[in-house]
């Protein structure tokens, strides 16, 4: 019975051994899974912050800009083979499409279709995942993707100022690819990739009502001189010349009628000058040909020496510019 402790107590420190390296070994593999979890952590938060930086630009960034770095600061926190955004823009007939992948034969900038899965994230606000679209697609087909060999796609929409108006999608070769964790990642970049779309579209549609605004006020002054031209012409073409006709009517009164006639005509020719001197006058102030002809430069150095000759007024002008400038731009410059 004396040789049974010794037996027991090495049996005993086995077990205690036992326990303590398992212990140690469940610490060590805790210690792992939360060395894992906080490396996924951080490598999610620095690519975030660059998805964040991406797309925290200036105000005058365009779709494309903002688009491209996106895409750029997300490979590293979801793999994917193809990405994708449509957005709706004024005149559309739907939300069109920017798609990046060399496989893909879609038209950049070609409207999205209405049955397909985008378009039904985008008019129900939440997004989806899809192992293989190839094999189920219940929310309808995805621009191409499956003939471009696309599996898994993973699907968010994009939201700002209180409304639905893009979405946004990756897609990759591999079945199964997403989870519910891609989505709600997706989801969540695609928070601060839908503020900066809006305001790169919202820039472009201020550059473009501003530009639409300078083509209607070309437009304006252009029918506005050319209905100068057109009146100058009338002028030119009609009283002048009935007038220098006149004249010459005159004239020939002079020659028959002689020294009887003569006061009277002298007078009547005074005020026919006059009219033609007016009416040539207002030619030049309607449309002066040498604006069309040698351009601003010389046009305004004609008015100026008018405004010398008849009012006895002298301006100087400094002239720097070595080349002519846009027709509409002289005109303006001119009539300023």
């Amino acid at each position: 019975m004396a040789s049974a402790e010794p037996v027991t107590d090495a049996t005993t420190r086995a077990e205690d051994l036992e326990e303590a390296v398992f212990k140690a070994a469940q610490v060590a593999l805790h210690n792992a899974e939360l060395f894992e979890v906080a490396t996924q952590r951080a490598r999610r938060l620095a690519a975030m912050n660059e998805v964040l930086r991406s797309t925290s630009t200036g105000l005058d960034a365009d779709v494309s800009h903002v688009y491209a770095g996106w895409e750029n600061a997300l490979r590293s926190l979801i793999p994917f083979t193809v990405s994708g955004i449509a957005l709706e823009r004024p005149g559309a007939e739907g939300p069109v499409v920017w798609l990046s992948g060399d496989a893909i034969d879609f038209r950049v900038g070609q409207p999205l279709s209405r049955d397909s899965g985008p378009m039904w994230a985008m008019r129900n606000g939440r997004g989806y995942v899809l192992d293989d679209i190839r094999v189920f697609s219940p929310y309808g087909g995805h621009a191409g993707l499956e003939d471009g060999g696309i599996a898994a796609v993973v699907v968010a929409p994009l939201k700002a100022r209180g409304r639905n108006y893009g979405v946004v999608g990756l897609g990759h070769v591999e079945p199964g690819s997403y989870d519910r964790r891609t989505r709600a990642l997706l989801e969540e970049v695609a928070v601060s990739l839908s503020v900066a779309l809006d305001n790169a579209l919202l820039y472009q549609e201020v550059l473009d009502r501003k530009a639409n605004q300078e083509k209607l006020l070309a437009k304006l002054i252009s029918a506005q001189e050319e209905e100068r031209t057109r009146l100058a012409a009338g002028l030119h073409d009609d009283t002048v010349q009935v007038l220098a006709a006149a004249l010459l009517r005159l004239e020939r009164i002079r020659e028959v009628g002689g020294e009887k006639v003569e006061q009277p005509v002298d007078k009547l020719r005074a005020t026919l000058e006059s009219a033609m001197a007016r009416a040539r006058k207002t030619m030049v102030t309607l449309r002066p040909p040498v604006l069309d002809s040698e351009g601003v430069e010389p046009a305004v150095r004609q008015q100026l020496e008018t405004l010398n000759k008849e009012l006895g007024i002298r301006v100087g002008l400094s002239w720097r510019l070595d080349c002519r400038l846009h027709p509409t731009i002289e005109t303006v410059l001119f009539r300023s």
